[in-house]
């Protein structure tokens, strides 16, 4: 018996140029990435409307979420969204500026691989 493997021909990759290899191995891959990274970036920018919605509202009632009697321990701490908003805003602004930096990372692979 030799040390050779023989592999069935399914198994084998099937590319027939180097670009064709590099298009489904590399290529494809990264912009696939590229596209989950500005999905996350639309999200983001709905979840800053919804923020920006939220501060509306706060500044109109001034403190969501009075105590009530069920409510006592709970709401004790009376939560204020104008504590909350600039923390979570602060939050998706950081979210954000990480997710540009790799979408331009990764565009920048993108374009060495296909030049």
């Amino acid at each position: 018996m030799s040390g050779n493997i023989i592999l069935p021909e399914r198994s084998l990759p099937m590319f027939k140029t180097w670009k064709e290899w590099r298009l489904k191995r590399k290529v494809l891959p990264l912009k696939e990435k590229i596209a989950n990274i500005n999905f996350c970036l639309e999200g983001i920018t709905q979840e800053f409307a919804i923020l920006k919605e939220a501060e509306r509202m706060a500044k109109e009632h001034a403190i969501i979420g009075e105590v009530m009697d069920d409510f006592a321990l709970l709401m004790s701490a009376r939560f204020d969204l104008n504590l909350f908003i600039p923390m979570a805003k602060e939050s998706l602004a950081r979210r954000r500026l990480l997710l540009r930096d790799e979408r331009e990372r990764l565009e920048k692979e993108l374009a060495l691989l296909t030049a």
